[in-house]
């Protein structure tokens, strides 16, 4: 008994207890994620497998107190409290193939060297320091004590008509070493290039310091300043971010997408609540147990009374239309002290009711109808919401690495104007120009600063503002993986660099079909050709292409530098017999045209040495080879410094006094040098004609006509290299392949929120036959049953002891004016959702309309912004190479703008690039054949040659086209017409263009 008694009490204080919170949640989500499992399962717009409302560990939004109780936070405001969690590695196949070789991040297009405002001379003619800038004083020195040989006169070893221009100094130029005041780095031809001084970097803020540091050419610059390369601290050590990073952690911290789950996941909880009200269970009131005590004195008279009414009632609508309810109720009211003493009364009923109106059955239906139609709009509409979520977070993206990009762009620029100024100052102090040249520059310096500083600053913005759309805390640092970067760098240098050779084989091809080509004007242009060859076919290599064979163009390469440098043997030869056979040669003459040759017979080594390494002799022979040349070279360099210390006793010397310096002294050292400067030329002469030997390269023509024909066909064996080369070398954009009518059509049948829009209007439809319902009679009908307990014993029922009751209500139509308003109301509404689907209809093709006129710009802007840059380089190139020989009245302002449009050029390009590919995005989301992957990844991003597929029928995942009814409900037949709707045959409906008219041929012409 006691145990019964211990069982009756538990089970009392559980019921008055009910389940626990977590057990309520749980079933909440086993009832919520069953609904859109049934509802969006085996669809295209199903929600991930790990679709989930609570936030998961790693996201800011995790709430490490009860889920089912939980705490309030402290209110006490903490900074940087949020830390990334681990990121997984990433292929770098995914969008390239491995580089070879390559460090620098975000490769520029060849950069251009700063100008010499200043006549330099050209660096392919040498000018010894006695004979550029010592010879006038030694000759107006020397004149006075040799008048009578006549040896030493004033002579200037650069004829104004011969100003060494060759073209080859037009070839293409990599980037710009920036050097510290004193050393210099040579760069390919000779020119020699100063490091930018530390003050340049000391006028940027740090914070664009570290942004600049970002990229490997900004560190070269840097390390050639300070000779080192940039500290850790100086450089930015926050988590760089990919674009799959940057959607991992959207996926986990973005306020608006855990919006979007809760939205989805609160409306399948919706239709779990409509769809119990068809199930047969306890209703939300009449399950009750109630306990009154009473203490009665009437009269003198107490009556003490203990009454417990129980009730227990449980409903069903029912699929016709009608309600189900039933409930049993029983009432004790026990007597104590009564006039009968103490007495029980104990009595029972059961009610069965049924209800069932006849004329608005479907109204029944409705919030089931709708909550069942809502959970599939719902999930098309999260669908879709990570798909623009992908584009927008891609955007936002490629948008940054566009920043930084301009970030490169403007840091080279400002340092090449920076090392501009330096040069202006340079050539001012040594009045070689004027002083509003060097403002000008300055000028420039001033603005070029002004705009990485602002750029800068932006990109600042624009990481915290992407902070703020993943949802990080704006304070944690971040940095953007460039990697990316620079695979898009390179697909754009590759293509500048396929318009320079394109640009050089015009010039080949004009001057070869010219009426009287020039031999040398043939040769420097096809060095020039090869030189832009080999780099196409370098930057092919670095996009992990297939790597072409350059062997040939190597060697034809060599080939024509060493004629090339004979030919300016050649000419020096010339110019210092031309001196020798003039009736009184002076010696200062003879030794300038002779250091001269010197100069350019050993450029002629080094280029006969690289030819020799490439027709496969040793590494031992071509050491020895180079360490002969290279005794050659110092002793050329020990005669320049006995040149210069003979100069320095000249310029030391007191002009007004002839006892100063001692002239006959003079004469002899000057002849000791112009010995030594002989037999300088005699031995590398010899070493020549010992290198001729072992590259097998032709000394001279036999025949001038027979070496111009036998240049053309070299020339024309190049060029249909060439175009060869640039035949498998696709560059540019790629096209997509989806007409304007395809795209339209593809969009109309697949788009989501087209799908809704159907669906809404089929509610307007709807709405309709539940108003026309409601303009007729009502007529509900009812039938209740009554048993009562016999007696006092709660459970003995009998039919003999009963009630039945059969009801029918009909309200007729005599006052319909609320519902006739109300009807005219839903027929307005349906016309309005007709003009809403048609104007979503229209809107989504004048989307993908202007989504395929966006890109076709963006490929024929892009082939226009890309020769835009080879044509600013090559005004860049040109520009520089007149200011350096001083032709053509070439300004510091002619230069500037030539700098400044190249720099507008390498912007426009890389902008381009980026627009097409946020641009396809867009086309490939208009068009609903953008799918997301589980981790919120378009998986064909990196494949531009991913087409969208067309379709022109409506899929059969869209069945039925205006939405489903739920099963198991008896709808009138009205409201069933929707299911059966006939969707026809999607069809353009225009006339055929001439072209589809015409029949196709049989073969295809060529």
């Amino acid at each position: 008994m006691a145990n019964g008694l211990r069982a009756l009490l538990l089970v009392l204080l559980a019921l008055l207890a009910g389940c626990s919170r977590t057990h309520y949640r749980r079933r909440a989500d086993v009832d919520a994620y069953t609904m859109l499992h049934e509802k969006a399962g085996h669809t295209p717009w199903e929600p991930p497998y790990d679709f989930d409302v609570v936030p998961s560990l790693g996201s800011r939004f995790h709430d490490p107190t009860p889920i089912d109780d939980p705490r309030l936070p402290h209110p006490s405001p903490q900074l940087y409290a949020y830390a990334l969690p681990q990121l997984p590695d990433r292929d770098p196949a995914r969008f390239r193939r491995e580089f070879q070789n390559r460090s620098a991040v975000g490769q520029a297009p060849p950069a251009v060297e700063v100008a010499s405002f200043t006549n330099s001379g050209s660096p392919f003619r040498r000018s010894p320091a006695v004979a550029a800038s010592s010879t006038r004083v030694l000759a107006s020195k020397a004149s006075a004590a040799t008048s009578q040989t006549s040896e030493l006169q004033h002579v200037s070893f650069l004829d104004p008509g011969d100003s060494g221009d060759d073209p080859n100094l037009a070839t293409e130029l990599e980037t710009l070493p920036p050097v510290d005041g004193t050393a210099t780095d040579s760069l390919g031809d000779g020119l020699g290039i100063k490091p930018v001084p530390p003050s340049v970097w000391e006028d940027l803020p740090k914070g664009c310091l570290v942004r600049m540091f970002e990229f490997q050419s900004i560190r070269d610059e840097f390390a050639r300043s300070y000779r080192r390369e940039p500290s850790g601290a100086e450089r930015d050590t926050a988590q760089a971010l990919q674009l799959e990073d940057i959607i991992e952690l959207t996926l986990l911290n973005s306020r608006e997408y855990q919006t979007r789950k809760e939205t989805l996941y609160r409306t399948a909880l919706r239709l779990s609540l409509q769809r119990f009200d068809y199930d047969l269970k306890p209703s939300v009131a009449g399950n009750r147990i109630a306990t009154t005590y009473t203490h009665d004195r009437n009269g003198g008279v107490t009556v003490n009374r203990l009454t417990g009414p129980t009730g227990f009632q449980a409903d069903k609508m029912l699929a016709a239309g009608g309600t189900l309810l039933a409930n049993f109720a029983n009432n004790v009211v026990l007597t104590f002290n009564g006039a009968s003493g103490f007495a029980t009364d104990i009595g029972s009923d059961i009610v069965l009711d049924i209800q069932q109106t006849v004329l608005q059955i479907d109204v029944q239906f409705e919030p089931l109808t709708q909550a069942e139609r809502d959970v599939v709009y719902a999930a098309r509409d999260f669908a879709r919401f990570r798909k623009t979520l992908f584009t927008d977070l891609a955007t936002d993206y490629y948008r940054l690495i566009q920043t930084y990009r301009q970030v490169q762009i403007n840091a080279q620029n400002y340092l090449d104007l920076a090392r501009a100024f330096r040069q202006a100052e340079a050539e001012y102090r040594a009045q070689q120009v004027p002083q509003f040249q060097v403002d000008q520059v300055e000028q420039q310096v001033l603005d070029g600063r002004s705009g990485l500083i602002g750029i800068c600053n932006s990109l600042e913005q624009a990481l915290d503002n992407l902070k703020i759309e993943i949802g990080l805390p704006t304070e944690t640092p971040i940095d953007i993986d460039l990697s990316e970067l620079e695979t898009l760098t390179l697909h754009d240098e590759l293509a500048v660099r396929r318009e320079l050779v394109r640009r050089v084989r015009k010039r080949l091809v004009e001057e070869r079909d010219s009426d009287a080509p020039e031999r040398l004007v043939l040769l420097s242009s096809a060095v020039d050709l090869i030189d832009r060859l080999l780099g196409m076919l370098e930057t092919h290599r670095d996009l992990g292409q297939e790597p072409l064979d350059d062997t040939e163009l190597r060697d034809l390469r060599a080939v024509l530098h060493v004629q090339q440098a004979r030919g300016d043997v050649g000419t020096a030869r010339r110019d210092l017999e031309e001196e020798l056979a003039t009736e009184e040669p002076t010696l200062a003459a003879v030794y300038g045209r002779t250091l001269d040759l010197a100069a350019q017979l050993l450029n002629l080594i080094d280029r006969q040495i690289e030819l020799a390494g490439l027709r496969g002799q040793t590494e031992e022979t071509i050491a020895d080879m180079r360490q002969t040349a290279n005794g050659l070279r110092q002793r050329l360099e020990q005669i320049d410094a006995a040149d210069e210390q003979l100069f320095e006793k000249v310029r030391a010397a007191n002009p007004d006094s002839e006892d100063d310096f001692d002239d006959d002294q003079f004469i002899n050292d000057f002849k000791m040098l112009a010995d030594d400067a002989r037999r300088l030329r005699e031995a590398a002469e010899e070493f020549v004609r010992l290198l001729d030997q072992v590259v097998g390269v032709p000394t001279a023509d036999a025949n001038p006509e027979q070496a111009l024909r036998d240049r053309i066909a070299a020339v024309d064996d190049l060029v249909k290299r060439t175009d060869r080369l640039l035949s498998r070398i696709g560059v540019g954009l790629v096209p997509i392949e989806i007409d304007f009518d395809d795209a339209m059509m593809t969009a109309l049948v697949l788009r989501f929120d087209l799908m809704n829009e159907r669906g809404t209007l089929a509610d307007d439809w709807r709405q309709i036959k539940l108003a026309g319902d409601d303009l007729k009679s009502f007529l509900n009908l009812r039938a209740t049953q009554t048993v009562r307990s016999v007696g006092n014993t709660p459970f003995d029922f009998s039919f003999d002891d009963s009630t039945t009751r059969l009801n029918a209500t009909l309200d007729l139509p005599f006052n319909r004016r609320s519902q006739r308003n109300t009807f005219r109301q839903t027929l307005i509404n349906y016309q309005a959702g007709l003009r809403r689907l048609m104007q979503l209809e229209d809107t989504i093709k004048l989307s993908v309309r202007n989504e395929l006129r966006a890109l076709a710009l963006d490929r024929e802007q892009y082939a226009v912004d890309v020769a835009s840059a080879g044509l600013a380089f090559e005004r860049v190139v040109s520009t520089q190479l007149e200011q350096r020989l001083g032709t053509g009245g070439v300004t510091a302002r002619d230069f500037l703008q030539a700098q400044e449009a190249y720099i507008r050029a390498l912007s426009s390009v890389a902008g381009r690039h980026i627009n097409y590919i946020v641009n396809r995005m867009d086309l490939f989301l208009a068009l609903e054949v953008l799918e997301v992957d589980e981790r919120g990844f378009w998986s064909e991003l990196y494949d531009e040659s991913a087409q969208p597929t067309p379709y022109y029928q409506l899929p059969p995942h869209g069945f039925p086209f205006y939405g489903e009814l739920p099963a198991g409900l008896h709808y009138s037949p009205d409201v069933r017409r929707m299911l059966h709707v006939d969707p026809g045959t999607s069809m353009f409906h225009r006339a055929r263009t001439s072209e589809e008219l015409e029949p196709i041929p049989a073969v295809l012409p060529e």
